[in-house]
């Protein structure tokens, strides 16, 4: 008779018998690109700093419910009216949103999870949400999980009946009928009393998976022949439920582990109250993964992080037991497909990976032994085999568990397509590949075309035409990329578009629509050179300079290709004369009526030199003459030529090698420290 270790609901009945087939949801065939696992996570102020609040504020480097502006609800469900409960609190309560920005996970994605790590005080607690970008439209917002670590006002539970035409969420896993583009999380805070209790979240995470072949892997074996000392516990001892009891009874084991190696005082919990304190009500269980791991991390005022992944190699789990972490993995199998199991078969079972012998096979600490019976709770399983029955299983699902002081970036070895702190969206990360990636690894001696990499992790903006009224952002020091549009042609140039932003900080406007600006004043910031440079022009000295809205034809220049430019700017406005330089006008653009030095229209046509290949797309159109202006470069004194257009600032510096003669400005941080301030 098969014994059932269920992990996650529905999930487990639904899709066992298509992962036999497939390395997850559907068949190979349907799937036109190899199956990805991306982890996106955020937790710190910076990368909160890009939500929209609305009831929450920053809290050091969390999230929390802001007191003096939570809005005032009440329980959707009349008092004991859902599923014989409540759904909250069966009365009023005090409450904040969070939104993300939406990212666009690279390649596409068939299901998702979202996980989280918060302290809930007796009387608050928070919900999870998360919506896809779906065949050109945004689902809803389906609820992953409402959580309090207490159960006193709230019972945590996982949100049955959410079936629609786009997708289902199966206890703890988004499940889509389509491959989704992108995804937003949302998360709810809320407390029935805020001057007594205060849910605080400081880490979330989205785990997307897209459906393919399994990409090779290769293992460089530093893992093998390590073996963690994981205290070892058997869920089959305890009567009244312990048989069901794996990931409580796992979770425990690697709670009790990190505390004895890291310190993290209060991790060590019998198994019984592990179990309490992840029962799902609704799933009348305690294998909802999320939970899990949102218990293993709360009462610690963050010092543990943890989060829901898919792996899709034993290689993966071997770059956590170098670290010195074991990692919790659900297996499902049927008869005969793990030799030296305890249990014959399985449909979800948690078990626990504390290393790898000398010859590559997984050490596990599984719970479904009973040392009642002469069973040892660790166990070496044939490698192929735990493999098979690990991915077939669950898709290669794990908790991942570390402490979250004392590691450097974990980033690296967490996921190797890790996307929390890089590009909101795949084609934002091309755009700058293409242009830079060749000068970041030192194949190319060029210049920057937006920087090292984006300056901080995606914002969401007010812009009317974009989603909900925002559009997501990235700034890199010489421009920001947007996506206004995420269900627009990706293939298209200009589905990631690049700010006007020298406009706006030259005319003191800032948009926040097509045709709508908010205004501000003029950006007293330095054109080009150091920020302290005290003679060199600024935005501001450009306003009644550049071709701005409404000057389009008092503002043009007349057309001097082939003569000398000379003309010198100061920081008040004043032109004077003074030496070109040997520079000479090459084109005069007819689109603002503006003229071209030739040191900077050959670099703009020379794809090899200046790394764009469509400088209209890059710059915009120049909205100034070119001028020779005085900065600091470095605190020494410079002399450079400058040009506004009405995306970026070129500027020219013949005392640069060839290559770095002609740059980009920093306007991308210029446009960020106008409008954010700092």
């Amino acid at each position: 008779m098969m014994v059932k270790y269920r992990f996650g609901g529905a999930i487990v009945m639904l899709l066992l018998a298509l992962m036999l087939l497939s390395a997850f949801d559907f068949p190979v065939a349907q799937a036109a690109e190899n199956r990805a696992s991306v982890l996106w996570y955020q937790g710190s102020a910076i990368e909160f700093s890009g939500w929209k609040l609305d009831g929450l504020r920053l809290d050091g480097e969390a999230l929390t419910l802001d007191s003096a502006h939570a809005k005032v609800g009440n329980d959707p469900y009349t008092p004991g009216s859902y599923s014989g409960g409540n759904y909250f609190n069966g009365g009023s309560y005090y409450y904040g949103e969070g939104l993300a920005p939406y990212y666009g996970s690279p390649g596409g994605f068939n299901n998702a999870i979202a996980s989280w790590n918060a302290d809930t005080p007796p009387g608050s607690w928070v919900m999870v949400s998360l919506r896809a970008l779906v065949n050109g439209h945004w689902t809803k917002f389906y609820t992953m999980g409402v959580w309090a670590a207490d159960t006193a006002t709230v019972r945590r539970h996982s949100v049955d009946g959410q079936n629609d035409a786009d997708g289902r969420v199966d206890t703890d896993t988004l499940s889509l009928n389509s491959s989704a583009a992108a995804f937003q999380l949302k998360v709810t805070m809320y407390s029935a009393n805020p001057n007594q209790a205060l849910p605080r979240l400081w880490h979330v995470s989205v785990n997307t998976v897209r459906n393919g072949a399994t990409p090779p892997f290769s293992s460089d074996r530093k893992a093998w022949g390590k073996d963690l000392p994981v205290p070892e516990r058997s869920q089959m001892i305890y009567p009244d439920g312990g048989e069901v009891w794996c990931s409580p009874t796992s979770l425990s084991m690697v709670m009790a582990f990190l505390d004895g190696k890291y310190g993290l005082s209060g991790l060590t919990r019998p198994v019984p109250q592990t179990a309490e304190a992840t029962y799902d009500w609704i799933y009348k269980g305690n294998g909802n993964w999320l939970f899990n791991v949102a218990h293993a991390t709360t009462g610690l005022n963050g010092a543990l992080n943890g989060a829901v992944m898919r792996y899709q190699s034993l290689v993966q789990v071997e770059r956590w037991i170098e670290q010195g972490l074991p990692v919790i993995a659900s297996v499902a199998y049927s008869p005969g497909q793990l030799t030296g199991s305890p249990i014959s078969a399985t449909d979800g079972h948690l078990l626990v990976i504390r290393g790898f012998d000398g010859s590559g096979n997984p050490i596990v600490n599984d719970p479904a032994s009973d040392p009642r019976k002469g069973q040892s709770v660790r166990i070496v399983y044939p490698r192929a085999a735990f493999e098979r029955v690990w991915q077939n299983g669950s898709g290669g699902a794990v908790y991942l568990l570390y402490p979250r002081n004392g590691w450097t970036d974990p980033r690296n070895w967490i996921s190797p397509d890790y996307v929390g702190n890089q590009y909101a969206y795949p084609e934002i990360g091309k755009l700058w590949g293409d242009a830079d990636a060749a000068t970041l690894n030192g194949k190319s001696r060029r210049g920057w075309v937006w920087g090292t990499g984006p300056s901080v992790p995606a914002l969401l903006e007010s812009y009317d035409e974009g989603v909900d009224g925002q559009r997501v952002v990235q700034y890199f020091d010489k421009s920001r990329m947007e996506v206004t549009s995420p269900q627009g042609d990706r293939n298209s140039l200009w589905f990631v578009t690049n700010g006007l932003l020298t406009k706006e900080l030259v005319s003191g406007k800032m948009q926040v629509g097509n045709g709508r600006f908010e205004n501000r004043t003029p950006a007293n910031i330095p054109v080009a050179g150091d920020p302290d440079s005290p003679l060199a022009p600024t935005y501001a000295t450009f306003e009644n300079l550049a071709t701005l809205p409404g000057f389009e034809q008092a503002r043009r220049a007349t057309n001097r290709t082939g003569q000398f430019v000379s003309d010198t700017l100061d920081r008040q406005g004043n032109i004077t004369q003074g030496s070109s330089g040997g520079l000479k006008y090459a084109n005069y653009d007819p689109q603002l009526g503006h003229n071209i030095p030739d040191a900077l229209w050959s670099w703009m046509n020379n794809p090899a030199r200046s790394g764009i290949d469509n400088w209209v797309f890059v710059l915009g159109y120049p909205i100034s003459e070119p001028y020779w202006v005085q900065v600091n470069i470095g605190g020494k004194p410079a002399r450079v030529l400058v040009q506004l257009y009405e995306r970026r600032t070129l500027t020219y510096n013949p005392a640069n090698p060839v290559e770095w003669q002609v740059e980009m400005g920093n306007i991308g941080q210029h446009y960020y420290r106008w409008r954010y301030g700092g």
